[in-house]
């Protein structure tokens, strides 16, 4: 049992490496000014296949503010889920402020929120988008 219990740990561990959004490129560019909230639609989401969706961020012009980033899914019915939601007190240089998830087929978007503190003219500047999720299994092959 014990023995079992170590290879479950050790399989699920190597599975989740890498799992981090630095390993992404992300397709689109973003340069907005915050003063309150902003939609993003997340493009390029085809039915075929699996899903990196995920952004790497900077966000400049925030002391004393926070700064929520959600990635939300669309319903059937036309109402927004959020996914995940990574809250960001004040700057986060050097694109930082980065999150990544696996999605399904459908319409995503980012959801840009102040959420504390009198802030304008939040820049928020780096890229976003969806991959499709691919599998590399060259960590299981014989050398």
């Amino acid at each position: 049992m014990k023995r079992f219990l170590l290879i479950t740990v050790l399989v699920c561990g190597f599975l989740s490496f890498g799992s981090s959004a630095e390993a992404y490129t992300f397709p689109h560019k973003l340069n907005i000014t915050l003063t309150g909230t902003h939609e993003e639609p997340i493009p390029d989401i085809d039915f075929n296949s699996n899903w990196n969706i995920g952004y790497k961020f900077t966000i400049f012009n925030a002391e004393n503010c926070k700064t929520t980033i959600k990635i939300q899914m669309m319903h059937l019915s036309g109402r927004f889920m959020s996914l995940s939601i990574k809250d960001y007190d004040g700057d986060w240089p050097d694109r930082t402020a980065q999150d990544v998830m696996t999605g399904m087929p459908r319409t995503y978007r980012l959801y840009f929120e102040n959420t504390k503190g009198e802030c304008k003219n939040i820049r928020i500047k780096g890229t976003y988008g969806a991959i499709p999720e691919t599998f590399d299994f060259s960590a299981f092959s014989q050398r």
